[in-house]
């Protein structure tokens, strides 16, 4: 640890604090690609919940909600690895600390869990898991281990991308989703799934996906977000479910949201589907209906249906259940559109955004030293010669990176003029100045011939800056400067 800390690595650091932080009941977190010294911390607290007697006072006992996400490895290239995955075999322990209750993780590779957490007597205290998997697989039997070992889970959300162009088309389907999602349908009460197609309209997704069974049994399910042909089938060109959508809902359903997909786009007959669950007497805990609004995809197909909105709205106002259209970025999608995943998404563009600019404050240093070198060979020897090869591995010498070298044009002509001292315009009236006077004077006639409005682009000061030169403070300097053109004529 003293040695990380010595070459500035913030592992050692941030598990220092998390080892001291004994009150700590909340942590986001940006994980690197490997933390050894936050897994050491992790597993030291599963460990202390087995040995209280030995540890009065051990880490994260008191932590109830955790949101990990990866944290992009920016190297020395200055670009930004945002492919790699947290895994398994570091984070593991979280989900056994002693009072987790709330556990949200982005980018999560859980490979390996139905080992890690085969014939474990212990159980997860866990009660609202989020998992994103926009880059990494989730297996079946690795979702079995997860949803198993949380006995008291009452809110489930899944974010999966499934892109079958993707290297990640094995993506778990949805029928074996349901397989692992029923193990829990004593306890869940708020259910949020998104299969996501990133980069690709329409969506292709993997084949064979299916659809779930019925949700009758979850008698303390009471939201549901969802996609409708995840319910009812039809995913990429699968067969329909054989039984209607009333048959497949939860009876103490309390708010219904519908994202906009394949189902809300092509199934036609979603509308009087939706329509005779809401004008039904089998759902009277039903208050709430959304549906996300379907005008950005249902163009990417060749024979669509008609937008159920309007029917449905007109149902639920007959009801009086509330009734909302939402727009995408809206709806939470399976945590992906949550508002902290919203927040590391776009920090991260800030972060790319500054990235570039440093990448080209240097592509433009390198640009200007070889361009000295080249000019001034004997001055400039000791100077390293770069390519822009070298700009992904060179060192910023970040004490003469000043904006005045990066970006000189970036100074506008007034701030230049202001930051110019009287004793500057007193050089000017030097005799070493003196050719430069006379062709300044020389320019200014030559321009008094031109039309009204040509520019004089060989004139090195503008038409602002003489006039600058006449105001009251400048007054002596004025009567110099034509003193010495007089004398030089």
């Amino acid at each position: 640890m003293l040695e990380a800390a010595r070459k500035a690595d913030p592992r050692s650091l941030m598990a220092l604090l998390l080892t001291n932080l004994r009150n700590l009941t909340t942590l986001y977190a940006h994980l690197p690609e490997t933390d050894i010294f936050f897994a050491e911390v992790l597993r030291k607290a599963v460990e202390s919940r087995q040995d209280q007697h030995l540890n009065n006072c051990p880490p994260l006992h008191r932590l109830r909600e955790a949101h990990l996400a990866s944290a992009w490895n920016y190297r020395k290239d200055f670009r930004a690895n945002d492919h790699y995955k947290l895994e398994l075999n570091h984070l593991w322990p979280v989900f056994q600390l002693p009072n987790i209750q709330r556990l949200s993780v982005s980018d999560f590779e859980s490979l390996g869990a139905s080992d890690r957490f085969e014939d474990r007597l212990r159980t997860s205290s866990i009660t609202d898991l989020t998992l994103v998997h926009r880059d990494s697989l989730l297996s079946v039997p690795d979702t079995m281990a997860l949803l198993a070992l949380s006995k008291r889970l009452t809110r489930l959300s899944f974010y999966l991308n499934d892109c079958y162009l993707s290297p990640n088309s094995q993506q778990i389907s949805n029928a074996d989703l349901w397989n692992c999602v029923r193990q829990c349908e004593g306890c869940i009460e708020h259910l949020d799934i998104y299969r996501d197609c990133t980069g690709f309209a329409p969506p292709t997704h993997r084949a064979n996906n299916s659809h779930f069974g019925s949700l009758k049994g979850f008698r303390r399910l009471e939201s549901l977000c969802i996609q409708p042909e995840v319910l009812l089938g039809g995913c990429c060109g699968d067969d329909l479910a054989p039984y209607s959508l009333r048959d497949t809902l939860p009876p103490n359903i309390k708010t219904l949201t519908f994202y906009g997909d394949e189902g809300l786009s092509l199934n036609k007959n979603l509308a009087p589907q939706l329509k005779d669950v809401i004008m039904s007497t089998d759902f009277p805990r039903l208050g709430y209906v959304a549906l996300e609004v379907t005008s950005e995809y249902i163009r990417h197909y060749i024979d669509p249906a008609d937008p159920p909105h309007d029917a449905v709205e007109q149902a639920c106002r007959e009801r009086g259940i509330k009734y909302e259209t939402k727009q995408a970025s809206s709806c939470t999608k399976g945590g992906i559109e949550s508002r902290y995943y919203r927040y590391v998404v776009q920090r991260r563009l800030q972060m790319l955004n500054k990235l570039e600019e440093v990448r080209y404050a240097l592509t433009e240093y390198l640009y200007r030293l070889g361009k000295s070198t080249f000019k001034d060979e004997a001055s400039t020897g000791d100077r390293p010669k770069l390519s822009f090869e070298d700009l992904d591995t060179y060192e910023l010498p970040w004490d003469k990176l000043t904006s005045a070298v990066l970006y000189p044009k970036a100074e506008s002509e007034s701030e230049w003029h202001s930051d110019v001292s009287s004793s500057e315009y007193e050089d000017w009236n030097t005799d070493d100045n003196a050719s430069q006077v006379i062709d300044l004077e020389e320019r200014r006639t030559e321009g008094s011939t031109r039309d009204v409005g040509e520019t004089d682009r060989d004139s090195d000061v503008s038409s602002s800056e003489y006039e600058d030169w006449n105001t009251d403070d400048n007054a002596s300097q004025d009567i110099d400067l034509e003193e010495d053109v007089l004398r030089a004529q």
